[in-house]
């Protein structure tokens, strides 16, 4: 009898995030397409993952990448205390069976490499002030970011919410790039 793969339904772990740069050439070497993005919803007090992944409108999507199946959208780019932000991000399985999201969302360049389960791939950058910022560690240089996605399956059709949590740019930065391992740069992702 084949095992049944584990549904994901929601991923969250406590602030944190790093950030890496996204493919920005298509398999034959062409450029890729770009992302778009809308403008930023009017921001709320309270907001919780499984609030966000219940169907809330993204700020902005990501165009097809390198992972067949898979569609991702942000939902907020978020200020926190402690200068950083906390960026949601909706994972959609647009395949016909379940999908594996483990490895799917690290960068090994900057990710930890004892660990390719997380979403520490995930990259912003202030296109003005011409920086990068990386997903946050912990003192044992784990990401503060979803965490355990290795045998994570999404079921087709559904849908799940990773986070990650970088520094904050300045206040002056009201729009950053998104980078996320496998899809094209998103640019002009506003920052409540």
């Amino acid at each position: 009898m084949p095992q049944k793969k584990p549904s994901l339904s929601l991923i969250g772990v406590t602030a944190g995030a790093a950030l890496i740069a996204g493919c920005s050439s298509s398999p034959n070497g062409t450029p890729a397409p770009r992302s778009t993005s809308s403008p930023a919803p009017n921001p709320t007090t309270t907001s919780s993952t499984a609030d966000r992944s219940a169907g809330a409108s993204p700020i902005a999507t990501a165009a097809p990448g390198l992972l067949p199946g898979f569609a991702v959208a942000v939902l907020s780019l978020t200020r926190t205390p402690g200068d950083t932000v906390r960026g949601e991000f909706r994972i959609t399985n647009t395949a016909k069976e379940s999908l594996n999201i483990g490895p799917a969302f690290i960068d090994p360049a900057i990710s930890n490499p004892n660990t390719t389960n997380d979403a520490g791939g995930i990259t912003l950058l202030d296109t003005v002030n011409d920086k990068k910022y990386l997903v946050r560690q912990d003192a044992n240089k784990d990401c503060l970011c979803s965490k355990n996605l290795a045998g994570a399956y999404i079921a087709a059709g559904q849908s799940t919410v990773i986070f990650a949590e970088t520094a904050a740019p300045p206040p002056s930065t009201r729009t950053v790039q998104v980078s996320i391992p496998h899809f094209p740069p998103i640019d002009n992702v506003p920052i409540s």
